[in-house]
């Protein structure tokens, strides 16, 4: 995903099982809703905490809250990308 100015650009990859007879390049997405805007983060925050369920991987919630992985494994003391059990996580909200 890009984003230049006020358009943002989403590149997309389509799996398909079976076979393709006719390759063709078409338009296929003419609006699309975002259900989880960014939302600008409160100047008076510093630390979020989220409760994370197994199987959540530190990426998705790092993206969801705009931080880095990173940061938010070390807080933890996590060393793997995917959560073995849930657990309460601190989200440092960036500056």
């Amino acid at each position: 995903t890009q984003k230049n100015g006020g358009q943002a650009i989403a590149n997309l990859s389509l799996v398909v099982n079976g076979i393709i007879i006719e390759k063709t390049e078409a338009t296929v997405v003419e609006d699309m809703l975002c259900e989880n805007p960014y939302a600008p983060v409160e100047n008076n925050i510093a630390l979020r905490i989220y409760y994370a369920d197994a199987g959540e991987t530190i990426f998705d919630i790092a993206k969801r809250y705009h931080a880095c992985p990173q940061d938010i494994a070390a807080l933890a003391g996590v060393d793997t990308p995917v959560l073995a059990q849930p657990q309460k996580l601190l989200i440092p909200m960036a500056q």
